[in-house]
């Protein structure tokens, strides 16, 4: 049987493709298949992705050329391996190699990457790239000027004035305790298993705790202490132990952030000679920027802690100090509590309040004298002075007790005076001629 013209008119309708010049579904609205079209849009793809891998190349070569070879070790280090074994082994004059039985044993395991003789190398070409910056952005105040430093010497790093802003705000109390922000904890946020033995300070051994203060109840503080200045110096190294705690913290994080960003960078090179996609080696630089931007923050924050710390130590000896002066406590807390200066434990506030109070006379703070003990006109008798319970106690009830007590004491002084006379009377005749 003939097939039906209607049949045949309906096939014509179907579209195919303009490459394959396969059928086409009646919803495809490309002129292309799927196939074709991806096999259209990868070359596009290679092509600018060798575009790309020939332009970062040549960028790459130009701007880190001096600090890849600063940075190249002498023996090629395993990309894989987060730890490095160093063998110790002793070299002759010749330059060769010994290989003895006691070199085996001084083998140990380094966490050091960073060789310290290629310390300089690295600080000429930290100071060179900066400098550069720096002339790029003159005219600029955002806040990557805090990166780019200005060069001071060729052999020592750089030290910003942001940094010593940074540090001056935080001596201006110097006995408040490390201010953790919100951020802080989110930033360098670790285990709390991990953390919780040394986080916060040692407590006081009830033994010890016991010699310097009798109690009913085992006491662990600062109350423990009788002095005052006792009480604000271990105050003050309480909070330098919580400081230096938290300045611990991104230390930690730094470590592990830091050997990842290593461990990227060396696949990022081996990306760009093996020819990866574009797309590809941004994904890795995405991640790459924020380890910087991560390791950038952590330093901030370990200078902050740092100047805190020293600080608090600060005015823990401040106050050790401050109990050989005889004055009031209030004096003396205000004194431990003044700006801290570095060079000098009191500083420049403490010669200008000398100044205030003596007037150029002196250069001694003044000191509060004893106060003179009054003592009475009448001089008592031993007697009067013991207390009034060793006294003897008279019968005041019994009136011929005081009678015959008068009339023994009566008697008594007339013999007294009768020997007297006689005395005087055989004296005179014995002189009588």
């Amino acid at each position: 049987m003939s097939r039906s013209p209607a049949k045949k008119t309906q096939k014509l309708k179907h579209r195919a493709c303009m490459a394959c010049e396969q059928p086409l579904p009646d919803d495809h609205v490309q002129k292309m298949c799927m196939t074709c079209m991806r096999s259209v849009v990868g070359e596009d793809q290679a092509r600018q992705s060798e575009c790309f891998v020939d332009w970062f190349k040549n960028m790459m070569s130009q701007t880190f050329e001096e600090m890849r070879q600063a940075t190249m070790s002498a023996e090629d280090v395993n990309r894989d391996d987060l730890i490095v074994i160093d063998q110790v082994s002793g070299e002759s004059e010749s330059g060769e190699i010994s290989s003895s039985p006691s070199t085996s044993k001084e083998m140990k395991e380094s966490i050091y990457l960073f060789s310290p003789d290629k310390i300089q190398k690295l600080i000429k070409a930290v100071n060179r790239v900066m400098e550069d910056q720096k002339k790029k952005k003159k005219q600029e105040t955002s806040k990557d000027t805090l990166l780019f430093f200005s060069q001071q010497s060729e052999d020592t790093f750089p030290v910003n004035s942001i940094i010593k802003d940074l540090m001056q705000a935080e001596w201006k109390d110097p006995s408040k305790r490390a201010d953790i922000s919100k951020r802080f904890k989110q930033m360098f946020a670790l285990h709390k298993q991990e953390i919780s033995t040394w986080e916060n300070p040692p407590a006081v051994d009830i033994p010890i705790a016991r010699m310097s203060r009798r109690t009913t109840i085992p006491v662990e503080e600062t109350s423990g202490l009788k002095d005052p200045m006792d009480r604000r110096a271990d105050t003050a190294l309480r909070r330098s132990y919580g400081a230096a705690a938290e300045l611990s913290k991104p230390s930690i994080a730094a470590v592990s952030v830091s050997r990842t960003l290593k461990y990227w960078l060396n696949n990022l090179a081996e990306d760009i000679d093996s020819g990866v996609s574009r797309d590809d080696l941004l994904d890795a630089f995405k991640y790459i920027t924020l380890a910087a931007d991560f390791l950038c923050d952590t330093a901030v924050e370990s200078v902050k802690l740092s100047a805190r710390l020293m600080a608090l130590s600060s005015v823990g000896r401040r106050a050790l100090w401050m109990k050989a002066w005889k004055a009031d406590l209030s004096s003396k807390n205000s004194l431990c509590s003044m700006g801290f200066e570095p060079g000098k434990l009191f500083g420049s506030k403490l010669d200008a309040l000398i100044e205030s109070l003596q007037g150029g006379k002196s250069k001694t703070l003044p000191q509060d004298r004893p106060r003179a003990l009054k003592r009475n006109f009448f001089r008592y008798r031993s007697r009067s002075r013991s207390p009034r319970s060793k006294r003897p106690r008279l019968p005041f009830r019994n009136r011929e007790f005081f009678r015959g007590s008068r009339r023994t004491r009566t008697t008594e002084s007339g013999r007294d005076n009768k020997q007297r006379a006689k005395t005087k009377d055989t004296s005179s005749k014995k002189w009588e001629f």
